[in-house]
Order: C-alpha cells, then sequence, then structure tokens
C-alpha cells in the first residue's frame, strides 16, 4: 500500500471524538503518526504511543470493541494503547474517564476492555 493509501484509511479511523487523539509531525523524512495516551498511563506526562501502517488492523479492533460497549467509546484509541503496551492505564484513569476502580468492569464494558490489556497496576502517582 502506497502512503497515502494508509494514511487515508487511519485519519478515516480518527473521526469525531476520536480526531484530537491522533497527532502527525513531519520529521523530514516523511510524516510520523502518533497516538496522544498523555495522563493515560502516568501522571502529569505528555505521552504518545507511535502508528505505523501495520497498526491498522489493531487500531480497527480498538474502535469495533469499544463501539461494542456502552460506555465511553470515544476512548477507543487509549484502548489501542493500553493493548499496544500491555499495560493498563493508572488506577485514576478509570475513576475519572471510566467511573469506576479496575476490575469492576462488567463483561462487555470498555473497563473489562482496559482489565484485559494487561495485568492489575499498583495505585500510585509514581512512574515505575
Amino acid at each position: 500500500m502506497s502512503d497515502g493509501e494508509w494514511v487515508f484509511k487511519l485519519l478515516s479511523l480518527f473521526d469525531g471524538d476520536a480526531c484530537e487523539e491522533l497527532r502527525w509531525r513531519d520529521d523530514g523524512d516523511g510524516l510520523v503518526f502518533t497516538v496522544d495516551c498523555s495522563d493515560t498511563f502516568y501522571w502529569g506526562t505528555a505521552d504518545c504511543e507511535n502508528v505505523t501502517e501495520a497498526d491498522l488492523p489493531q487500531l480497527r479492533r480498538a474502535r469495533r470493541d469499544a463501539r461494542g460497549c456502552p460506555d465511553r467509546e470515544h476512548l477507543w484509541p487509549a484502548l489501542w494503547c493500553a493493548r499496544n503496551r500491555g499495560m493498563r492505564p493508572m488506577t485514576a484513569f478509570y475513576r475519572v474517564a471510566l467511573d469506576g476502580p479496575p476490575d469492576s468492569g462488567v463483561p462487555g464494558t470498555l473497563a473489562a476492555l482496559f482489565d484485559a490489556a494487561g495485568p492489575p497496576r499498583p495505585s500510585t502517582l509514581e512512574a515505575p
């Protein structure tokens, strides 16, 4: 697939509320895409996950899975980041974004999908 084709497919995924999570820059060799996940895994961080053409299937999967949940489907980019890292968001993300603590997610909810992304994390303000 040419650079243009996959870029258009990527851009088409990030519509609606999710459009603010996709970032890009020109590093001199072409466009570099990232998904913003600031304050999702650690407090007070400017954080992102790099996106390549190979990530398109998993991005589509995260979007599809989140749309099947009754709560906050616009958080699917953060779900993709969690799955990509094999890491749950910090506990505060659950309380603020998902209205509940980790492991409280009913199957079929977004909290349960985040729980499945990685092992439990300690509730701390410090990065490991």
